[in-house]
């Protein structure tokens, strides 16, 4: 007589090592990266907006694993749950043989086994998270006390067209912005990024908008800026491009 309960679980499919392999190396990877910009001391600027992406993309990552680890955990209490209706089932049936009895308590252990190292897995993921979450706020609480470096006022020449200006600039969390007055009367505003001593900007003209785009550099001692500059908004004879620069004269 055929084993009513002689029924084959389909098993959860299997996922690939490989990429498993590759998300744990990628978050080496970037914890180190963190780790030392954590170590060299810097807390504004641009590292926390540098830190404050990596963690973004740490706590993606972990989220990512987690939902594939839930997955894993529903499928694996599933098959407890089948192994535990069908050895019930099993033992309502005198006709069983005792050695099949036997054979579905081993695989109800088994599959109970499964199911609670897959349950720890979930949770230790989710403890994962809560500590990238609350890693990622102290870095966006840091960004938002970061002190602003205020630049002073400086002399500022783009070239003949407009004559000498003047600009006050001042930088935070590697974002400097300044306004700005020329002796043509134009006005407006200076807005971009600032790392290391490199600057990349843009011009946004009051009455033009944004009328050009700059590059330029920072001295060591941090009294002069020099760099290019490209015009975006092209007036009849006016220059395309050109050299600009800029000194300190009020701290």
């Amino acid at each position: 007589m055929p084993d009513p309960t002689d029924k084959r679980r389909p098993k959860p499919p299997s996922r690939d090592p490989g990429q498993g392999a590759l998300r744990t190396v990628a978050a080496v990877l970037a914890v180190s990266i963190a780790g030392s910009l954590l170590a060299s001391g810097v807390a504004s600027g641009q590292s926390l907006v540098t830190l404050r992406d990596i963690e973004k993309r740490l706590l993606e990552a972990k989220l990512s694993e987690f939902r594939a680890a839930h997955e894993a955990e529903i499928s694996a209490t599933r098959e407890a749950t089948a192994a535990t209706q069908e050895l019930r089932q099993a033992l309502g049936n005198l006709e069983i043989p005792v050695e099949r009895l036997r054979g579905l308590e081993s695989e109800l252990a088994i599959a109970r086994s499964v199911a609670d190292r897959r349950q720890n897995e979930a949770a230790r993921l989710r403890h994962e998270i809560y500590d990238r979450m609350e890693r990622l706020g102290e870095i966006e609480a840091a960004l938002d006390e970061a002190v602003v470096d205020e630049w002073g006022t400086w002399t500022i020449d783009f070239g003949p067209d407009e004559g000498p200006g003047r600009v006050t600039l001042r930088s935070e969390a590697g974002r400097i912005e300044g306004q700005y007055t020329m002796q043509s009367g134009r006005r407006g505003v200076l807005r971009g990024s600032f790392s290391g001593n490199r600057l990349q900007l843009e011009r946004i003209d009051a009455q033009r908008g944004r009328d050009r785009t700059l590059e330029g550099t920072l001295s060591a001692d941090r009294s002069s800026l020099r760099g290019t500059w490209v015009a975006t908004e092209l007036g009849s004879g006016e220059q395309t491009s050109g050299v600009w620069r800029a000194v300190r004269i009020e701290p």
